[in-house]
């Protein structure tokens, strides 16, 4: 309403009324009839925004002459919050009654939220209800994108994967923005952008990992360039990563690959006459093959192992004769049998035996 009608109008005979000046007008047969020029100032009216626009074209009589009145619009804008978006105007009346070519004044109301009153406070909370909103958006994007990029880049797994939040991140991101963006002022040759190379233009940064990121906590990398000069390290946050996890297993080989330059440049920068320290010797090795034969020397026995060895043997052997003749007696007395009276024959004679006589396996028979 503040600006002129966007449409091309045609047949406005009236010099004094210039195409960009035209703020509604209608179309009618014999060309377009101006019901008022622009007019950017609102007034109120019971409690209402109106918009009054005139400086029309020359309205008519009922038989046609032309009037030294010029036609003139009041816009009554109502407050209705149901519309959200601007609305459309409503023709409410026009003035003289009758006729439409013979109509030289009009009503219009016109029905939007943007009519409606608004506190004093409404824009705080219209501020913060917008940033809390942003807000939630970036934080949903950068949960659901991080999560994305653990998951199928870094193949991690469980609670590895949600991304994690940090004041140092967050200093981290802000600061690769703000360089970001000066390197887009620098490359369009914005004034301003405090450019240190050659001809205005700044030097291309040296790009530095996130120091909450899994490539700083891998990697070991200072934070600033500065600090790193002054020979200051910031201490890194021990990452809390599950024990089985593709992301403890990086760690772990980063730091065994870091350890073997480390020890192998500390033996080299000892002195030559510092013997270097030797790894203990490998463990002997098991025979899996076949079993080579062992050639058995026999050596002559000395003389007083022959007479220790030949004095057990004669023992052994007089305890084997003791027992063979205990066993001898015992046979002997069990055969020959015990009479009280020497047996007589039948002369009265008596018998003459011969004693038994050999070992214990001969036998003989006696003699009458």
């Amino acid at each position: 309403m503040c600006q002129g009608v966007r449409t091309e109008t045609y047949g406005i005979k009236d010099n004094t009324i210039k195409d960009e000046e035209v703020a509604a007008f209608i179309r009618r047969d014999h060309g377009d009839f101006v019901i008022g020029k622009i007019n950017t100032t609102l007034s109120i009216y019971d409690g209402r925004p109106r918009l009054v626009l005139s400086e029309g074209s020359k309205c008519k009589a009922s038989n046609g002459d032309p009037l030294d009145i010029r036609a003139s619009t009041i816009v009554d804008f109502v407050c209705d919050p149901g519309v959200f978006g601007p609305g459309q105007p409503r023709l409410v009346a026009q003035l003289p009654p009758g006729k439409a070519d013979a109509a030289c004044a009009f009503v219009v109301e016109w029905k939007t939220h943007y009519a409606c009153p608004i506190g004093e406070g409404g824009f705080i909370w219209s501020l913060f209800v917008f940033l809390a909103v942003t807000f939630l958006t970036l934080l949903m994007a950068y949960t659901v994108l991080g999560t994305l990029y653990n998951r199928y880049v870094l193949q991690l797994r469980g609670y590895d994967q949600i991304p994690q939040f940090s004041l140092e991140s967050m200093k981290y991101h802000t600061s690769e923005a703000i360089d970001w963006l000066k390197d887009i002022a620098a490359q369009l040759d914005i004034p301003g952008s405090n450019g240190s190379g050659p001809y205005g233009a700044r030097n291309p940064r040296t790009p530095r990992p996130n120091p909450v990121s899994h490539q700083a906590q891998a990697g070991g990398f200072s934070l600033h360039d500065d600090e790193a000069n002054i020979g200051y390290s910031r201490p890194q946050r021990q990452p809390e990563t599950n024990p089985v996890s593709h992301q403890t297993q990086v760690i772990a080989e980063t730091q065994r690959a870091q350890a073997e330059p480390q020890s192998l440049s500390q033996s080299l920068s000892q002195p030559l006459s510092q013997p270097l320290p030797t790894s203990p010797p490998p463990p002997p090795k098991l025979m899996t093959g076949a079993r080579v034969p062992v050639k058995l020397e026999v050596r002559q026995a000395s003389q007083a192992e022959r007479e220790f060895m030949l004095g057990e043997e004669d023992e052994e052997e007089e305890d084997d004769d003791d027992d063979d003749d205990d066993d001898d007696e015992e046979e002997s007395d069990e055969e020959t049998p015990k009479d009280e009276s020497p047996p007589h024959g039948s002369h009265g004679k008596p018998a003459q035996t011969q004693p038994l006589a050999g070992s214990a396996g001969s036998s003989s028979k006696p003699l009458i």
